[in-house]
């Protein structure tokens, strides 16, 4: 998959998931190939198998998350990345991702909070913070620019 030969992926992911059906990480990378393959209804099956194996997996929770939004159930989504966050899962694009969810159900404050985290620890896509309708009503708010500005040096 890191090749970009999807098609070679996929009969050994359907071996090692075979011959291994207790093994999550198998079914984590299933659900990756999936994803590539812009297959999200597979993909999510995946995940939640791998999820089904082994409740504490980063990985899938992130990932399932991911898929929530992309299908528009928000506090699904939400409900992934706070438990991933829970089991150790800090990273700059889980806290991108919580702020995301929070500017959806218009909770700027925790939105704002989560994103200055994520801009702390790394995060420096600003064509995605920029592309993200919803953070719409926080640009109007001299905060979010002094957060961006802080980072990138212009909002």
């Amino acid at each position: 998959m890191e090749e970009g030969t999807l098609e070679k992926a996929f009969p050994l992911l359907l071996t090692l998931t075979t011959k291994f059906p207790e093994y999550s990480r198998g079914f984590t990378a299933l659900g990756r190939y999936h994803g590539l393959a812009k297959n999200l209804s597979e993909s999510e099956k995946a995940y939640r198998k791998a999820l089904y194996l082994d409740p504490a997996s980063t990985r899938a929770l992130s990932a399932l998350g991911n898929i929530c939004l992309e299908s528009g159930r928000v506090a699904e989504a939400r409900k992934l990345y706070r438990t991933c966050y829970e089991k150790g899962g800090n990273s700059p694009d889980l806290q991108y991702n919580l702020a995301c969810v929070e500017a959806l159900e218009k909770n700027y404050e925790a939105s704002h909070k989560y994103l200055a985290e994520a801009l702390k620890l790394g995060y420096r896509n600003l064509d995605a913070i920029n592309g993200n309708t919803g953070f719409a009503h926080m640009r109007k708010l001299a905060s979010f620019n002094n957060l961006i500005t802080n980072y990138f040096g212009r909002p």
